[in-house]
């Protein structure tokens, strides 16, 4: 899929929600403005704001202001959490791109996500209808839910797959849902077509972040995340839980075992000793040959797919248009993606 090409496509749409994000980030600070053109100019695939007009598109031929500004308030929202993630992680690099807190400092990084989190809340006020207001509010609640329940479950090691889903849905379907939720308000969609596209962005948002936790599990595929970095960080994810359900009770508490041996407090980011780094290194590659012996991410891989067909079933209903068919195609991608 050529991201590039969706974003040519969507044409003024697109600068409308370009010139609003930019127009809403302006500010006084130079330390705060060369942080935000470093950000604008580094943003990846930009994903959310692309299925937020999309969304928008299915309900109407022509997009407002509203429109731009709810595309606008999901980006937004999506750079603050991970300006502060990578603070809470200590994370140097995102997608092979340097982070504000290891580029800047870590109160500078902190900072801007407060500051993209005002905007957004400013453009909700300012722009948004009351409903897509609401909506973003729940988010916000939930995406700062889903990631204390990670941690709680990253230092108790018992997660299941019921609550791995409750995580995956809290940390990444929300804000799809949001986005497109906010799109669909904002262009005045019905009940029903408001429904669909709420469940095509919440098994778009399993799909994605399942993907996300295949990565860790498959050292040979070029996708900028670190194989293992879940594992020292404590987390158990589809991939593990689907081999600990073809694994022997005695197995299970064994990988289980070896994983508790990772430090919760040190969970990968801080500096520790050598002796500590060779023991999480150890059980990191313990853990990536007990999934793979056990084939746990061809059955988290086969988990995704589920979602995606059913990602793809919600918009059934929908005429055939240029939004239908690439949100189509964006599923697929999300099913495949390397990175």
């Amino acid at each position: 899929m050529e991201i590039q090409s969706i974003k040519r496509e969507l044409g003024r749409d697109w600068e409308g929600y370009r010139n609003t994000i930019i127009a809403a980030l302006n500010g006084e600070s130079q330390l705060l403005q060369q942080i935000n053109l470093y950000l604008l100019d580094t943003q990846g695939k930009e994903l959310r704001p692309m299925l937020s007009l999309l969304a928008a598109r299915l309900c109407t031929a022509t997009l407002n202001k509203s429109c731009y500004s709810a595309a606008a308030v999901s980006e937004l929202l999506h750079t603050a959490s991970l300006l502060h993630d990578d603070v809470a992680d200590n994370g140097n690099m995102r997608h092979g791109v340097a982070t504000v807190q290891a580029l800047f400092s870590p109160a500078a990084a902190v900072l801007s996500g407060d500051y993209w989190l005002s905007k957004a809340m400013h453009l909700l006020a300012a722009e948004c209808k009351k409903e897509v207001l609401i909506e973003y509010a729940h988010t916000v609640s939930r995406l700062a839910e889903g990631e204390l329940f990670q941690m709680e479950k990253a230092a108790a090691l018992d997660t299941t797959i019921e609550d791995y889903y409750r995580i995956i849905k809290d940390k990444t379907s929300v804000l799809f849902i949001a986005a497109m939720k906010g799109g669909a308000l904002s262009a005045e969609g019905t009940e029903a077509e408001i429904e669909a596209i709420a469940q095509y962005a919440l098994q778009l948002g399993y799909a994605f972040q399942i993907r996300d936790d295949i990565f860790d599990y498959s050292p040979k595929m070029q996708t900028g995340k670190a194989a293992g970095a879940d594992i020292k960080e404590r987390k158990l994810t589809l991939p593990l839980l689907m081999a600990f359900q073809n694994a022997t009770p005695q197995d299970v508490e064994e990988i289980t075992t070896q994983i508790a041996r990772i430090d919760y407090n040190l969970a990968g980011n801080t500096p520790a000793s050598e002796e500590y780094r060779a023991v999480e290194e150890i059980v990191t590659a313990r853990t990536l040959n007990f999934v793979a012996e056990h084939n746990g991410v061809a059955l988290a891989q086969k988990a995704l797919e589920q979602h995606i067909e059913l990602a793809m079933q919600s918009l059934k209903d929908f005429p055939d248009s240029y939004a239908k068919r690439t949100l189509l195609e964006i599923a697929q991608f999300v099913g495949t993606r390397s990175k």
